[in-house]
């Protein structure tokens, strides 16, 4: 999977991890990819340059591997945990992202432990999401 998307323009070849979070609601587990993006900035003045990343890094592993994603995370350039001699460091990167401490510059998925998300090009719009996600459930179970 991880190969897959160093073929996509706009994605630091070498700087993608893919893992797999729990949907608890259907029993499975789904991957999430994690890439770093080239000059982010650039990118960013464009959104729909990181929005395109996105899906393609999407349509790509579901074409290739026949996996639907659960979220397609994009990240600023060097900042995916590496080991002094470069190795990618997955296990950091998954519990950075659960624990969403990620430097994301772009994020979209169906699906998360964020809540349902699409197109969020920051993190404190990610953050904020989820809070509201959070509070509308909290809601749900009063009303009930």
């Amino acid at each position: 999977i991880e190969s897959v998307c160093d073929k996509i323009p706009g994605v630091r070849p070498g700087c993608t991890i893919a893992f797999t979070i729990e949907d608890e609601e259907h029993g499975t587990e789904m991957p999430v990819i994690v890439s770093e993006v080239r000059d982010s900035r650039k990118l960013r003045e464009v959104e729909t340059g990181l929005e395109n990343i996105s899906r393609l890094i999407g349509n790509l592993i579901f074409k290739v591997e026949g996996l639907r994603v659960a979220e397609v995370v994009l990240v600023q350039s060097q900042t995916i945990p590496k080991t002094t001699s470069g190795k990618l460091r997955r296990s950091t990167c998954k519990q950075q992202y659960l624990n969403k401490t990620l430097k994301v510059t772009f994020r979209t998925g169906i699906s998360s432990p964020f809540g349902t998300i699409t197109n969020h090009n920051t993190e404190e719009n990610a953050k904020a999401e989820s809070y509201k996600l959070k509070e509308e459930k909290q809601e749900k179970k009063t009303a009930a």
